[in-house]
């Protein structure tokens, strides 16, 4: 067996994630691919192709067949596991934590994953949090709305990923509507939905912070301000513009990825700013979904993608990076819920 850790293990990876091994691959490491049982929705297939002559195996876990796969892996030497989706991003703690590999806390893993339990969290934090409730009948939901005095509140499923299925509810009539649309249904990844997050709904200024951490240190590595439309109460991303964040939206991102324990790897943080301070919307630990890590690279230099992949091959430089100033302006405009494209100008 060779001294060095030369086997990077990557967990579904799929959309910006695809592109990993690439640059792994252009400094001397191997990768296998880790692919986890998925029913997803048609709109989400063209994301899940793997390009199989990029990677030493693509091991195809079965229902339950984690063990299984973590056996199989103990017989390489290997220097990360890394989850390429937000479907993996448990999976991934679970087969990192029986390996000597940079990770996060398996046993907080599921403040990573779920939106309810992920705001939770927080409220250990110096920090405020949105009032929520999590519902697995519509009873116990409307005597919890009905005891608040909210305008509107958010719906949305627990386990899965950007828009799918956030509604936002004003009457009691809309929040009906909105829990049967997710309850019991599958998500976008093929799970069915048996909880359904309920949160008050936090208006004011939308941000995107993208980040990279090793043994706790948080690098941002881009951060937008977002733009967002209500259509018939499902949300829907419109665009978003590139900004120079501001020293209190950083030092907020980072103390989220604390309380969360983001310690090792990507993180996709959405937060909210309005008169009453910030608040966190959800975090994901894992690369973002709208990303073309070329545009990145020219607007300022690097990318999520690129300081994740250093922040694996090379942790000193990683360490040594420092935060730029944001030079070019950088807009996303995204064209449906799953499809985006960036545009970029001096």
């Amino acid at each position: 067996m060779c001294l060095n850790k030369n086997i990077i293990v990557i967990v579904n990876a799929y959309s910006t994630s695809r592109l990993m091994p690439y640059h792994f691959i252009a400094n001397g490491y191997q990768c296998i691919h880790v692919s986890t049982p998925l029913d997803v929705a048609p709109v989400m297939k063209k994301y899940l192709e793997v390009e199989d002559s990029l990677y030493l195996e693509n091991i195809v876990m079965k229902e339950d067949g984690i063990e299984e796969v973590i056996k199989h892996l103990k017989k390489y030497n290997i220097k990360a596991i890394l989850p390429g989706a937000e479907s993996s991003v448990m999976i991934a703690d679970q087969i990192a934590s029986y390996f000597d590999v940079p990770k996060n806390n398996f046993h907080t893993t599921l403040v990573r994953r779920h939106k309810f339990y992920m705001i939770e969290q927080l409220k250990d934090m110096v920090c405020k949090f949105n009032k929520q409730y999590l519902a697995t009948n519509l009873e116990g939901l409307l005597a919890w709305y009905n005891a608040q005095e909210f305008k509107k509140i958010v719906l949305k499923p627990a386990l899965s990923t950007g828009s799918d299925n956030v509604y936002i509810c004003a009457t009691q009539s809309t929040i009906c509507e909105g829990f049967n649309k997710i309850f019991q249904s599958a998500n976008v990844y093929g799970f069915t939905n048996t909880e359904v997050v309920v949160q008050e709904f936090i208006d004011g200024t939308e941000y995107v912070v993208n980040s990279v951490s090793r043994e706790g240190n948080h690098f941002i590595t881009d951060c937008w301000q977002g733009n967002v439309t209500y259509n018939g109460g499902l949300l829907e991303d419109d665009y978003a513009d590139k900004i120079n964040p501001s020293e209190e939206l950083i030092c907020y991102t980072k103390k989220v990825l604390d309380a969360l324990e983001i310690t090792n790897g990507p993180a996709h943080t959405e937060i909210r700013l309005n008169e009453k301070g910030f608040y966190l919307i959800e975090s994901g630990a894992r690369l973002s979904g709208a990303i073309d890590p070329s545009a990145m690279s020219e607007a300022q230099g690097h990318n999520q993608l690129s300081c994740f992949a250093e922040s694996i091959m090379d942790p000193k430089q990683f360490f040594a990076r420092k935060s730029v100033s944001f030079q070019t302006r950088t807009l996303c405009v995204f064209y449906s819920a799953t499809t985006w494209n960036f545009a970029v100008s001096a």
